[in-house]
């Protein structure tokens, strides 16, 4: 069948090409083929039947068969194009003659670079990465014995060196609880497609009935030991930020997270908190003036903590006001209170804060560490002395420039975290009882009253404000509704359609105080019996928004970050390009599906 297929298409073939051609075609020490414009076989010389077609017969008469299928049209004959088949690969030249007036051919010219390519691979997966990996939730566990902890944490590092063993790494111990890990890309891609199984090992595993213990993974890869070095400190803070009990890995200039699903443990330890209060205090009293700034959209976290730290700047004698669009804010019960209490000269707009921002302002960052979020970008950019003070947990993003970082995520709010400070930032009173009773509802919001996120040391934070004049009474009345909010709320709620565990509504009507009535009706959604997590979608003016919130059995902030929002772990939100409700549920639902079979 070749041969006569060679001596009848050879002929016709010659007839429209040149003696250079002709040559070409017939002595060309690499594999050549030659078809019409249909792809239909015309002739291959002897290196092609022999290198390509392993000197077998091909039972189809299509050049197709070795594009993958693909046309012959459908590739540009001025570039070559790379192919695979039969377990090599290919660089592919074309090259267009005219056998008659009405039938194009094509020479097709097979460059094998399967050892090329090998080596290629073998490159990219031998690779360096480099883990940082910390033993987290020991020293916040029960009273243990020495002998105990000594066994647990023994455990545990034999848990830690088999896996290491089993994907073929090297592990050194760096301190009691932390070790580094060297590896490949390829024990890397490994350890993907188990889901950092060592995470659940460590979880779940009980050492004579003691168990807690959680892992903190930092994963830098990049071409050089250098270059991971420095991703896995950038990725291990971020596991750490996040609350632990996670992997983050880090390449270039993208983070990927891994587990993240129990929940943060309190660290009883106060050592940070004096530590980070008096640098803030030094920062205050060098600065000229300080500014205090939330997140858009500010609630009573964002602005009890502000209101709490621009009164402290005050009673050192500073120039302190708090950037706040009056207009854009869900706690606008605060800032009826300062008025109330002649305090109202506190607010400025961002716009009315730019002229005051300089390289000697010092600015403070409260309930959010995202650049993005800010209030106003604008009075960022301007300030050179910037300090955060937050308790979400960490995300791509975050603002990098901070002169203090004080991020806790295991903390139950912003308000909480502030307390703390003022506590140890001199023995004067810093603030009265309406800082008081602004930072204990802030607290109050976002534990639910004292039901979620709260530890002993929320406690601690709201016994001192009540010691300095917070009137619980007072402080209940700034979460009143009008009838309308309260009826709009209720409306929210009875649209709740249940997929699962999860319960989400959509709020298909006009409402005036829409973002206030979202985040309670999501709260209110938990109540329903079967209910682990709620989500509720809206939209505004600019975009269609989610609302989520949970009990902490399920990870809210996860699921938002799968769609490009983030928050915390009971309480999490996320904006959508899409303007339509039910295209927001479609992505919300998968959302939700993804994260199931993430958790398993």
């Amino acid at each position: 069948r070749r041969h006569t297929l060679e001596i009848k298409n050879m002929e016709r073939i010659s007839k429209s090409l040149d003696a250079s051609s002709r040559y070409t075609m017939t002595k060309f020490p690499l594999p050549v083929v030659v078809c019409g414009r249909d792809g239909v076989l015309k002739w291959y010389n002897d290196s092609f039947f022999k290198e390509v077609m392993l000197g077998v017969e091909s039972a189809e008469d299509n050049v197709s068969q070795f594009f993958l299928g693909k046309k012959i049209t459908e590739f540009d004959d001025t570039k070559p194009f790379e192919i695979e088949y039969r377990g090599k690969s290919y660089f592919v030249y074309l090259e267009s003659a005219q056998a008659s007036k009405s039938n194009d051919l094509y020479l097709c010219y097979f460059i094998d670079n399967s050892a090329y390519k090998s080596i290629a691979k073998e490159y990219e997966l031998s690779r360096p990465v480099f883990m940082i990996i910390s033993v987290d939730g020991i020293d916040e566990s029960s009273n243990l014995k020495d002998s105990e902890k000594a066994g647990y944490l023994g455990a545990i590092e034999n848990i830690i060196e088999n896996w290491v063993t089993e994907n073929n790494g090297l592990m050194r111990k760096i301190d009691t609880m932390r070790f580094i890990c060297f590896m490949q890309e390829r024990q890397y891609k490994s350890i993907v497609e188990k889901k950092f199984d060592i995470l659940d090992r460590v979880r779940n595993y009980s050492y004579n009935g003691i168990s807690g213990a959680t892992l903190s993974i930092g994963l830098g890869r990049g071409e050089s030991l250098p270059d991971c070095d420095d991703a896995a400190r950038q990725a291990f803070d971020m596991a750490l930020g996040r609350g632990g009990d996670q992997a983050a890995v880090k390449y270039e200039d993208t983070f990927e997270f891994f587990g993240g699903v129990s929940k943060g443990v309190e660290k009883r330890t106060k050592v940070r908190i004096r530590v980070v209060a008096s640098e803030l205090k030094k920062l205050i009293k060098e600065s000229g003036n300080v500014l205090v700034m939330g997140h858009k959209y500010s609630d009573l976290d964002s602005m009890g903590s502000a209101i709490a730290m621009c009164s402290a700047a005050r009673a050192m004698g500073k120039i302190a006001n708090i950037v706040v669009s009056k207009n854009a804010t869900l706690a606008f019960q605060l800032i009826e209170l300062l008025r109330n209490n002649s305090m109202g000269d506190m607010i400025l707009e961002p716009e009315e804060a730019i002229p005051l921002s300089n390289d000697n302002t010092l600015l403070i960052v409260v309930d959010t560490h995202v650049e993005n979020l800010l209030e106003s970008h604008d009075v960022y950019e301007r300030c050179k002395n910037i300090a955060v003070i937050d308790h979400h947990r960490k995300v791509v993003g975050h603002i990098d420039r901070a002169k203090i970082f004080h991020h806790e995520p295991f903390s139950s709010s912003a308000c909480e975290m502030v307390t703390e400070l003022l506590q140890y930032m001199g023995s004067k009173q810093l603030i009265g009882n309406v800082q008081a009773e602004a930072l204990l509802a802030g607290i109050m919001l976002d534990t639910k009253n004292f039901t979620l996120r709260t530890g002993v040391r929320t406690f601690e934070a709201a016994a001192y404000l009540r010691s300095n004049g917070a009137d619980t009474i007072a402080v209940r009345r700034l979460f009143s509704n009008t009838k309308e909010t309260y009826e709009d709320k209720n409306r929210v709620i009875a649209n709740a359609l249940i997929f699962g565990n999860y319960a989400i509504s959509l709020v298909d009507f006009e409402c005036n105080n829409i973002r206030i009535v979202s985040a309670q009706a999501a709260d209110e959604m938990l109540n329903i019996n079967g209910v682990k997590a709620s989500f509720v979608i809206y939209k505004t003016e600019v975009s269609l928004n989610i609302s989520a919130r949970s009990f902490g059995d399920v990870n809210v902030q996860l699921i938002m970050e799968k769609i490009g929002g983030g928050g915390h772990q009971t309480m999490a939100a996320a904006q959508l390009e899409t303007s339509s409700l039910e295209e927001g549920k479609t992505v919300l639902i998968n959302a939700i599906k993804e994260y199931m079979s993430d958790i398993g």
